[in-house]
């Protein structure tokens, strides 16, 4: 056997201590004649946990072949273990880059929709800011239109009272010029009156 060192021989001892004095005496007698390896892990599991027992009282001529048997039979299973780790890590890696995917997929789609939601909306505003200008437009032909309208009155109501002051003019002066006339026949009527009475 591998010589031992204190430290190996401390934790090989910490192992064996819920032994019997015969089975721990059984240990060292094989590690005495054997190939094995007391400080291999799977020796001290096996002293820990009461399986190296088992294993004297079933074969303990064969402790060695049964150990060796055993590792090979662990390590296979370590390997499977770490194939079969290995493979669920594959599939959630799998998993994860199909999720991924299809989160952009879902990201991009949600895109082009806020793209075509908002280019919708840049075009409702633009017909609406089309019509209000519409609107905007019609209104001012409708208030140049009355504008013009207003205009078109003002001078009709301009030309009537200039044409009412020239009517009105007219009238005054006819009036003033029949008084005239009116007065001159009153004087000579007066006149001739006058004369007539003075032949009496």
């Amino acid at each position: 056997m591998k010589k031992l060192s204190s430290k190996a021989l401390e934790v090989l001892d910490i192992c064996l201590a819920s032994e019997s004095p015969e089975v721990k005496a059984k240990v060292y007698e094989i590690l005495e004649i054997g190939e094995l390896d007391a400080s291999d892990p799977m020796f001290l599991v096996l002293a820990l946990t009461g399986q190296m027992r088992v294993l004297l009282e079933a074969a303990p001529a064969d402790l060695s072949k049964l150990l060796t048997n055993w590792k090979e039979t662990s390590e296979r299973s370590l390997q499977q273990i770490h194939v079969a780790v290995t493979q669920v890590k594959a599939t959630q890696q799998q998993q994860a880059d199909t999720i991924r995917q299809t989160l952009e997929s879902v990201t991009t789609d949600c895109i082009e929709d806020i793209k075509e939601v908002g280019m919708a909306t840049t075009s409702a505003i633009a017909s609406a800011n089309n019509e209000v200008l519409t609107k905007s437009l019609e209104t001012v032909k409708e208030v140049h239109s009355l504008k013009n309208q207003i205009s078109s009155l003002k001078e009709v109501v301009e030309k009537d009272r200039e044409t009412y002051l020239i009517v009105l003019n007219a009238l005054v002066s006819q009036a003033a010029q029949t008084q005239t006339e009116l007065s001159e026949q009153s004087k000579q009527t007066k006149t001739e009156l006058d004369t007539s009475i003075q032949y009496i």
